[in-house]
C-alpha cells in the first residue's frame, strides 16, 4: 500500500510542469492568439519577465486590440515623440505626472477638463493662450525669462 505522503509527492510531481510554466498563469501559451501576435517581439524574453511585467504587457496588448486605427496611429506617434525626448525631458514628464497623480481627484478632473477645452480651441487661439501664460509667468517671477525646454513634436 502506498503511503499518504507518497501520493502527495506524486501529485506534486504531476503539478510541477504547470508550476514551472508560470506561477502567475501567464506563460506564453496561455495568452490569447491576438495577444501573442501583438507581443511577438517579446516572445523569447517572456519567461524572463516578472509576473507584474507580463501582466502590464498583456493589458497593453488588450488595450491596443481595443483601439481604433486612428487611436493606434495617435499612440504610435506619441510613443515616437517619447522616444525622441532626452532622458532629462522624460524624467521631467514623469515627475510632472507623479505630481498630477498626487492631486485630489477633483483637481485632476478640473485639469483634464481645462486641457480638453484648450485642445478644442483653434491653433491660433492656443498660441495666443500660450503666449499669455508665458507673459504672466515671466511677470510672476520678477521679469526673469526662463526658457522651457522644447519637446520634439509638441507645438508651442
Amino acid at each position: 500500500m502506498i503511503s499518504k505522503w507518497k501520493w502527495r509527492f506524486a501529485a506534486l510531481l504531476l503539478c510541477l510542469p504547470a508550476i514551472a510554466a508560470g506561477a502567475d498563469g501567464l506563460d506564453w501559451q496561455a495568452l490569447e492568439p491576438a495577444e501573442r501576435k501583438i507581443l511577438q517581439p517579446y516572445a523569447e524574453q517572456w519567461g524572463q519577465f516578472s509576473p507584474e511585467q507580463r501582466e502590464r504587457l498583456r493589458k497593453g496588448a488588450q488595450r491596443w486590440s481595443a483601439m481604433s486605427p486612428q487611436e493606434r496611429a495617435q499612440a504610435t506617434e506619441q510613443f515616437g515623440r517619447w522616444q525622441r525626448m532626452s532622458p532629462e525631458q522624460q524624467a521631467e514628464i514623469r515627475a510632472r505626472y507623479e505630481r498630477f497623480r498626487q492631486l485630489p481627484g477633483g483637481e485632476q478632473e478640473q485639469i483634464r477638463q481645462r486641457m480638453a477645452w484648450f485642445h478644442s480651441q483653434p491653433p491660433e487661439r492656443q498660441q495666443q493662450l500660450r503666449q499669455q501664460w508665458l507673459d504672466h509667468r515671466d511677470r510672476a517671477i520678477g521679469g526673469r525669462r526662463i526658457e522651457i525646454p522644447r519637446v520634439p513634436g509638441v507645438r508651442r
